[in-house]
């Protein structure tokens, strides 16, 4: 008996050993850098806002740079794009894009493979363009002719409706009230 008591101790022991080794583990923030700054990047289109990541797609015209840095630099492709020491509005390209951040040599944010798309807005307005820039020109004589038929058409067929209306009410009352004499 002993010994069965002993082997369950052995077993909650060993059951239990994962949990008390992790009732001492507390949440941590993220692991501090040499700056102490943080920044990250994002677009919006409507209602909708798009982080700025790697390999991801986005939509809007302007990157919004949010940081507690001093003063920060954005590079899209390679290519200065804003400085600044406050929140920054980027104007950004359609297409393909790799996006950078750096205060004062640290990097900050960087992301590749970036699609960026036009704001939904934007596509509206380039859609009422298209559609302004190619005129309809109708000749007014087709029109005419046009509206002839239809009238004409919408005639004869009205016409021949009411006939048709016309001839079953009267084949009825006929066929009711009068009798005919065959011979």
């Amino acid at each position: 008996m002993g010994n069965k008591h002993g082997l369950w101790a052995l077993i909650a022991a060993l059951l239990l050993t994962p949990f008390a080794a992790s009732s001492g583990a507390v949440a941590q923030g993220p692991p501090d850098d040499d700056s102490g700054c943080l920044a990250y990047a994002f677009t919006r289109s409507a209602d909708h806002a798009f982080l700025l990541e790697s390999n991801s797609t986005i939509y809007g015209s302007d990157a919004f740079v949010i940081h507690n840095c001093g003063n920060v630099t954005v590079f899209i492709n390679g290519s200065f794009a804003a400085q600044g020491e406050s929140g920054l509005r980027v104007p950004i390209p359609a297409g393909m894009l790799d996006f950078t951040i750096q205060s004062q040599g640290v990097l900050l944010v960087e992301a590749y493979s970036v699609e960026m798309r036009p704001d939904r807005l934007e596509w509206e307005y380039e859609w009422q363009e298209i559609q302004q820039n190619k005129p309809i020109s109708v000749d007014p004589n087709h029109v005419a002719i046009q509206q002839n038929w239809a009238a004409g058409l919408t005639a004869l067929i009205v016409w021949v409706l009411s006939v048709q209306v016309f001839w079953h009410l009267v084949n009825g009352f006929v066929q009711r009230n009068y009798v005919e004499e065959v011979l």
